[in-house]
């Protein structure tokens, strides 16, 4: 099979149209046709119905397209891995990480990152999602989800939910910085969606604790959160760190002990039979020491 036809199928599934997959991949719409003919007589399966000049995926074509991503993916390390050898050095690598980190911990740390480290190119998913990337082309998986299975995997270091006020807010006075749910709660609070991770953790300690939200309003985007509140809209609560002249504060954690706050744990993962497990394994490592250097970060 042409690893070519495979990746021209994937174009046209990903631009809708031969006429844009054709633009993209620099390739005679004539001729990228044919190649998905030859595919198609390869496979011995029709991948797409072909009725008043529009293309849509067959039952059977929906069905590849995983496949085709795998075998995409596979031919991707298959060549990083054959440089890799050649080289002796790890010249690349893919990382895959909720939005979050990706802005607060992996770009600041890629800042780090020397002319000999490997260049870093990184894949914006959900944190469910995270490790599954690592089928699919990434090397290395940040997520506060737990590891499960066989993969390889070390605990990075854990990252404080955080209360933003206003500089007016009478909060943003307070010596200790530090509020209790109880009092959370009574605010006028804007929180993220119920399915982001730090949200279920807030909505867990909460429910724990016997209290219920009074006022929320829900935004998906931490950074607006965060100037919302810096504007006295209300009170936000995320992992990011502080902007916009708002006034940051930690949650009291009634489960734990002393001066424990409210935060989340975050995994990184990779595959323990990858040909380069052992350099993946020391750049994790070294993020881990750069979160500990990040302000608020727990170890």
């Amino acid at each position: 099979m042409d690893l070519r036809r495979v990746e021209h199928f994937l174009a046209v599934v990903d631009e809708g149209t031969v006429t844009a997959a054709a633009d993209r991949i620099r390739l005679a719409q004539p001729a990228l046709s044919r190649q998905l003919f030859q595919l198609e007589r390869e496979l011995g399966i029709r991948l797409f119905d072909r009725t008043r000049g529009r293309l849509s995926l067959t039952p059977a074509g929906r069905d590849f397209v995983p496949v085709a991503r795998e075998l995409v993916a596979l031919a991707e390390r298959t060549q990083a891995a054959a440089r890799t050898l050649a080289e002796g050095v790890l010249r690349r690598l893919v990382l895959a990480a909720p939005t979050a980190t990706l802005m607060e911990l992996v770009a600041p740390f890629l800042g780090t990152l020397g002319e000999e480290d490997p260049l870093v190119l990184v894949r914006e998913v959900s944190p469910s999602r995270a490790y599954s990337a690592l089928g699919t082309g990434a090397d290395l998986a940040i997520s506060p989800a737990p590891v499960t299975g066989r993969l390889a995997h070390r605990r990075l270091g854990a990252v404080l939910l955080r209360v933003y006020v206003s500089p007016d807010h009478p909060w943003s006075r307070r010596p200790t910085r530090r509020v209790e749910l109880a009092e959370l709660v009574e605010e006028p609070l804007i929180l993220l969606p119920q399915d982001n991770t730090s949200r279920v953790e807030l909505d867990l300690a909460v429910a724990e604790a016997g209290l219920a939200y009074d006022r929320v309003e829900e935004c998906a985007v931490a950074r607006v959160i965060q100037a919302h509140a810096a504007a006295g809209r209300g009170v936000g609560v995320v992992t990011d760190l502080p902007r916009f002249g708002a006034r940051s504060l930690t949650i009291a954690d009634p489960r734990g002990a002393g001066e424990a706050a409210l935060h989340i744990v975050l995994n990184a993962a990779w595959d323990p039979a990858h040909f380069a497990a052992e350099a993946i394994e020391s750049m994790a490592g070294r993020i881990g020491s750069f979160l500990a250097t990040v302000d608020g970060a727990i170890r």
